[in-house]
């Protein structure tokens, strides 16, 4: 062992790099412990701190056989391979992967713009392709099949059940019972925008009606009502054509 003029500690080395070098030929180990049982509020632990702040811990808690990565001010816990940050918690407990962001969202895969082709998936069940627990998946822009969809299904179904695409189109395939919107009777209206109606289309929940044109205030007491011009060649306001 040597402490050179500086009071750096070298272990194995004449040359220590650092305030404590450790080197030999084999296996080093660093050895934080116990000599006998942790028990009631004993723990090992690594400290780092700035004058009388402590900023960060490495930690055993012996409470839950706890092993804990603690950083005790308000910054991220970053995560590297290759020399490069590829996940992060932020200081609102927030995780980003590969890279930083400024995103809010709680998880978000941060790839480069024009490279987004990886997709996010959340299983409830098993692996994300064996269709066990229902599942969610966010494709980024540039993915091979599915740029910029979301998709949902549940469990113990092989495909997606509902699909939103890039383009804002909504697919829905539940089986043999086909497509269905607001079931088990819950009062939610359903209404379909064109570039010059509010109420092109509109189902009232309450109403038990359907809607098509016009204003809400206007319905009357069929099943079906329509308002504007002529839906075909000889009909009249009000009346489907014929």
């Amino acid at each position: 062992m040597r402490i050179d003029s500086s009071g750096n500690v070298g272990i194995g080395t004449s040359s220590p790099a650092g305030v404590l070098d450790i080197r030999n030929g084999t296996t080093q180990q660093v050895i934080i412990g116990n000599s006998g049982t942790y028990t009631g509020s004993e723990y090992g632990e690594l400290l780092f701190k700035e004058q009388s702040t402590e900023l960060a811990r490495v930690k055993w808690n012996p409470s839950g056989n706890t092993f804990q990565l603690i950083n005790n001010i308000a910054g991220p816990m970053t995560f590297a391979t290759n020399d490069s940050e590829a996940m992060r918690i932020d200081s609102s407990g927030n995780i980003v992967l590969a890279g930083v962001t400024s995103n809010t969202s709680v998880i978000s895969l941060n790839t480069s713009d024009g490279s987004d082709s990886k997709q996010l998936s959340l299983a409830g069940g098993g692996a994300d392709s064996d269709g066990r627990g229902a599942r969610a998946r966010l494709y980024g822009n540039e993915h091979a099949s599915k740029g910029g969809d979301i998709d949902i299904s549940t469990g113990n179904v092989s495909g997606a059940q509902m699909d939103l695409t890039a383009t804002g189109v909504i697919n829905i395939n539940s089986g043999a019972g086909g497509g269905i919107i607001n079931e088990a009777g819950a009062d939610r209206d359903f209404r379909i925008e064109s570039d010059g109606e509010a109420n092109m289309f509109l189902i009232d929940a309450n109403e038990n009606k359907a809607f098509i044109g016009g204003s809400v205030s206007s319905y009357d007491a069929n099943r079906l009502n329509i308002r504007g011009p002529s839906v075909v060649p000889g009909g009249t306001n009000g009346n489907l054509g014929h």
